[in-house]
């Protein structure tokens, strides 16, 4: 976290707090600090009167003030979010339509934000995604797609076979965290299925075989 104070400071702190239970979490002091960027590094686990704690996942703010040259300032800065977790997808390819849910802390922490009155963010901002198909010649490069704010997609495939082919969904996190997932392959009632013949009718042109007579 990087803060800017204008003018020097005496008896500075900074505090990282819980976002909307106003909690402290993190101490910082220091008596003086002078006019100019400071960066504050927030590390996991911390030390806190001599006992070893984890920051815990959630939507954090940092508060920094102090004792300027005529009033005590006060200023806070945030959100800050802390997130350990995959991202979880749940997905399904029918024929060339594919769609499917992404579950993920981000989209908790916006619904948080949005029940306190605070600005929000655009989801695909946090979480990149991407699909690839993979088939008999290999797996195609990843083709980035875009999320609905609660986490839904949908997409239609170019060349895709549905017989052959198979997709995989791929979410990355803005904290580094990874998953992705092979997509099953489902097909609508009524349609036939590209793996099974359709019923009363060869699944290959053949030639018929001669009879040969007996005598």
């Amino acid at each position: 976290m990087r803060t800017t104070i204008i003018s020097g400071i005496t008896y500075a702190s900074f505090d990282l707090v819980y976002m909307f239970i106003f909690m402290p979490i993190i101490y910082r002091y220091k008596d003086y600090l002078e006019s100019g960027i400071h960066k504050l590094i927030i590390q996991s686990p911390f030390d806190f009167f001599c006992e070893s704690l984890t920051i815990s996942d959630g939507v954090y703010s940092v508060e920094v003030s102090g004792v300027g040259e005529s009033d005590f300032l006060m200023n806070t800065t945030g959100p800050l979010f802390v997130k350990s977790t995959q991202p979880i997808i749940d997905g399904k390819v029918n024929l060339k339509e594919v769609s499917g849910q992404i579950t993920d802390q981000y989209i908790d922490f916006n619904t948080s934000l949005e029940m306190f009155g605070e600005p929000t963010f655009d989801l695909n901002e946090k979480l990149s995604a991407t699909y690839t198909i993979n088939g008999k010649r290999g797996t195609s490069t990843a083709v980035p797609f875009q999320m609905a704010q609660d986490g839904s997609f949908s997409f239609r495939l170019g060349a895709f076979n549905p017989k052959f082919d198979s997709v995989t969904v791929a979410i990355l996190d803005a904290a580094g965290n990874r998953n992705e997932t092979l997509l099953e392959k489902t097909w609508s009632p009524g349609k036939p299925h590209p793996n099974k013949p359709i019923p009363g009718k060869p699944s290959k042109p053949g030639i018929p075989k001669p009879i040969k007579p007996k005598y």
